[in-house]
């Protein structure tokens, strides 16, 4: 009701609470409801009784008998009796603590893993510019063709690993930096990209077959910069890396789909991925 008090309930919303069917009619639902999360529903229901919303979605999280946590995905309008007058509030509720659980894992890992690779970062960085170091060395000095192919496979290896490990270094960096938000040339970022992937091949971009195409009534889009390019490099470099970067036809097309979103579009003519397994991937 408009007291913020249970009137009616489902026997699904006692068992999810661990009490008796019935046991909460007569309850102030923000008793049920984690601390943190009481001012904002007081808020959001302060704000359909003022009309400004006809129903508005929350997340909110409520604690047990048991004290254990459960997530709730709710969605809240207005209860009206047959005068249309406002008598309390109906809430949608759907219990999402799995997934919540689930994502809160994650984020953990993910926050152990970039932890790991910061303190890490020097530690491995230096053996391996050693190891790229030494090979390129003895490539130069040595006179014996199976000696000059162990010094070869030697390099590429440990560039694969450099390759494996700077992977994880993008995972730190997207973790622990914030978004900033500046206004450049995207044109202008994805040539210099397409120009340094194929520069890094020692191939000439002059004989690619790539198209830019950026529909927008300027060049110049708001976004972070340093995050967009990491994105349009390693899509770029996967197309070209798995075909041939001569016979390849590469289209970007940049389209703009709202105010807050941009649409980036990677097109190109490789073996793809087979259609029977998409949804495993």
């Amino acid at each position: 009701n408009l007291n913020h008090k249970i009137i009616k309930a489902p026997k699904l919303f006692h068992s999810l609470l661990e009490y008796s069917d019935g046991e909460l009619i007569d309850t102030t639902i923000t008793e049920l409801m984690e601390a943190d999360f009481v001012s904002s529903d007081l808020k959001l229901k302060t704000a359909l009784l003022n009309c400004e919303f006809n129903f508005l979605d929350s997340e909110i999280e409520f604690i047990t008998k048991s004290q254990r946590k459960v997530w709730m995905e709710c969605s809240t309008s207005i209860l009206f009796n047959d005068n249309k007058k406002p008598i309390g509030f109906l809430q949608f509720m759907l219990d999402v603590t799995p997934l919540k659980q689930s994502n809160l894992s994650l984020k953990d890992m993910n926050a152990e893993l970039a932890n790991f690779m910061y303190k890490t970062s020097h530690d491995v960085r230096g053996p391996i510019v050693n190891i790229l170091g030494l090979a390129s060395i003895g490539k130069m000095t040595a006179t014996n063709n199976d000696i000059l192919q162990y010094f070869t496979l030697v390099e590429q290896s440990t560039q694969k690993l450099e390759h494996i490990f700077n992977d994880f270094k993008e995972v730190s960096f997207i973790l622990n930096n914030e978004i900033r938000i500046t206004t450049f040339d995207l044109k202008e970022l994805i040539c210099e990209l397409l120009e340094s992937i194929f520069f890094n091949k020692g191939k000439d971009i002059k004989m690619a077959k790539v198209k830019v195409q950026i529909n927008l009534p300027s060049n110049f889009i708001s976004t972070d910069k340093a995050l967009l390019k990491k994105l349009i490099f390693h899509l770029v470099e996967n197309a070209f890396e798995h075909n041939s970067y001569y016979d390849t036809s590469f289209t970007i097309t940049v389209s703009k789909k709202s105010d807050q979103f941009y649409q980036l579009l990677f097109e190109d003519d490789g073996v793809g991925i087979p259609e029977e397994i998409h949804d495993k991937v």
